[in-house]
C-alpha cells in the first residue's frame, strides 16, 4: 500500500473537544485544517513532524491544537 493512500486516526488535544478524525496520508494536512475550523474558524497553518506521528495547528501565532496520528489497524507508516 502506498504511504499517501494509508489511513490514519487523528486525535487531538483533548481540550478542543474535537473527536478523532480518519484520513488517508494524502489528505492530512488539508483535513486536520478543515475539521479544526470547528475551533478555530479562520486561517490556520498546520505543521507535522517529518519524522513522529505529530502535528500542531497555529492561528496567528496562537497554538491552536496539537494532534497525533497512527495508522489504522497497526500499518507501517514506511
Amino acid at each position: 500500500m502506498s504511504r499517501s493512500s494509508q489511513i490514519f486516526i487523528v486525535t487531538f488535544d483533548p481540550s478542543t473537544g474535537v473527536d478523532p478524525l480518519t484520513v488517508t496520508a494524502k489528505q492530512l494536512v488539508d483535513s486536520v485544517e478543515r475539521y479544526l475550523q470547528r475551533v478555530a474558524p479562520g486561517e490556520l497553518t498546520i505543521r507535522v513532524a517529518e519524522d513522529a506521528d505529530y502535528g500542531l495547528a497555529h492561528q496567528d501565532g496562537r497554538l491552536v491544537s496539537h494532534f497525533t496520528f497512527a495508522p489504522l489497524g497497526g500499518e507501517s507508516r514506511g
